[in-house]
């Protein structure tokens, strides 16, 4: 049986970027986030490479995968905490993810 990922790519919309799309549901987006203590929420990554300037934006699925990103060489990064549901809602911009994905 395959692990599960810690984490999943995130596309937003054509029309926005990924901070953008996120920011309308959470204005207030960190740099140190907490675990959410709700399983209604969810943290969504967004990482901009300073060198290249290009950004990407990744779903986090588990304490493990939160520890992966303060670790792992990211480059500039924001959190965003975000209902679940908003996400499940827009399979567009997550294929992959599904319900039973947060563990």
């Amino acid at each position: 049986m395959p692990a599960k990922p810690l984490l999943l790519p995130l596309q937003p919309p054509e029309d926005s970027t990924p901070e953008a799309w996120l920011a309308r549901m959470d204005e207030s987006p960190t740099i140190l986030p907490n675990w959410p203590e709700s399983k209604r929420l969810a943290i969504v990554m967004v990482e901009k490479q300073a060198k290249t300037g290009y950004t990407e934006a990744w779903v986090v699925l588990s304490e493990a995968g939160l520890e992966l990103t303060f670790t792992r060489n990211f480059g500039n990064r924001l959190y965003f905490k975000v209902p679940r549901q908003s996400l499940l809602k827009s399979p567009d911009v997550c294929p992959e993810l599904a319900a039973e994905s947060w563990h």
